[in-house]
């Protein structure tokens, strides 16, 4: 096995690798470490089937960069349940317009989770969102955090439902929406939420050339 080779080269390797002569077996033994993983001591979001036989591999050949000898298989996110405190805006070098929650902040992952997306202005409507609201958080590829469900028996008394703005929170500018609604931007292009976020990006892809 090659990654037998890495390891004698002094290459740091996971020794929980395995080789199998079924893919019975080997699925077995997935299934298995998926059941373990919360008792990892790092994190892992799944496991790669690959074929063993250089062969084999060459004749499969692969579409792209991705090799059709081997397939990884992702196990469901992790998902915590945490309150919604708020609603904040952040403004794109487009215009566009994204809702991020503001969450209580609680460990996901074995990080501290206390933002995650909402998307867009149709996904918290469809959502039905209150300030307040019991909200379910997985991190979409166990990379990033988003609010997929509001648990409404929990809410608490009192609340509305939240409004986006009628008008942009930066400049007080007229807002277009997308007929789906996946998409409301500004529509001055003097905003000083755009300027300053195409400055920081502009800032960002040159720092290197110095």
């Amino acid at each position: 096995m090659h990654v037998n080779l890495l390891k004698k080269m002094g290459f740091s390797v996971n020794d929980d690798n395995r080789k199998f002569d079924s893919f019975e077996d080997a699925l077995d033994y997935a299934t298995r470490w998926r059941d373990s993983r919360p008792s990892l001591k790092y994190e892992s979001d799944g496991v790669i089937f690959k074929v063993n036989d250089l062969a084999v591999q060459a004749k499969l050949g692969a579409v792209g960069s991705d090799p059709r000898w081997a397939v990884a298989w992702k196990f469901a996110a992790t998902e915590v349940v945490t309150v919604l405190e708020g609603i904040e805006l952040t403004i794109g070098r487009s215009g566009a317009i994204i809702p991020n929650a503001r969450l209580k902040p609680v460990e996901l992952g074995g990080v501290t989770i206390s933002r995650a997306s909402l998307h867009n202005f149709g996904m918290v409507e469809k959502l039905g969102i209150c300030e307040g609201d019991h909200v379910v958080v997985p991190r979409a590829g166990d990379v990033i955090p988003q609010v997929v469900q509001v648990l409404k028996a929990l809410r608490p008394d009192h609340v509305q439902l939240w409004v986006p703005p009628e008008r942009c929170p930066s400049c007080d500018g007229e807002l277009t929406v997308s007929k789906d609604k996946t998409m409301t931007s500004c529509c001055n292009n003097k905003c000083p939420g755009r300027h300053s976020r195409k400055v920081l990006t502009i800032f960002l892809s040159t720092e290197t050339l110095f």
